[in-house]
């Protein structure tokens, strides 16, 4: 009796990691899918479009309106809401 009950609380530990960890891989998916797929890098020529994979750290990044972007410092204008 007492092993059957180890076995089967085992079994339940195990489906609850399981489920768990399928719920954490959603989750960083749908993070990774908010990413835009195109940047609009501020250079020398202007601003054009480019591949986020071709950007670079200390590459200008605009955000237009609507556009989704990760915080980080910003280069004049105002910020954002207003501070």
């Amino acid at each position: 009796m007492e092993a059957a009950s180890i076995i089967t609380l085992v079994s339940i530990g195990h489906w609850m990691e399981g489920a768990r960890q399928r719920a954490a891989s959603s989750a960083l998916q749908r993070l990774l899918n908010l990413a835009p797929a195109l940047a609009h890098r501020r250079n020398a020529d202007g601003t054009r479009g480019c591949a986020r994979a071709e950007l670079n750290p200390g590459d200008l990044v605009v955000l237009r309106p609507g556009d989704r972007g990760a915080y980080g410092r910003r280069s004049g204008g105002r910020g954002l809401r207003g501070r």
